[in-house]
């Protein structure tokens, strides 16, 4: 029998971004942007809790996911 969850919890942690400076992640913005596509292709309602990410990029990042979720 296959299950199909009703709906996703994400941790957004921004922490992996590759230029943050507290972490040794290798993820670019478009890695972010391209996270949130495929959660929106899953067609399973999504929401996300901000839990980590220290750059000065990080309203960027956060930006590019949520467009993706968003599918722009």
């Amino acid at each position: 029998m296959e299950t199909r969850p009703q709906v996703i919890g994400l941790s957004a942690g921004f922490d992996a971004y590759t230029r943050d400076p507290l972490a040794n992640g290798s993820l670019e913005r478009e890695d972010f942007h391209w996270l949130g596509q495929r959660l929106r292709a899953t067609g399973i309602p999504t929401f996300s809790v901000l839990e980590g990410g220290y750059s000065l990029d990080l309203p960027d990042l956060v930006l590019h996911y949520l467009l993706g979720l968003e599918g722009r």
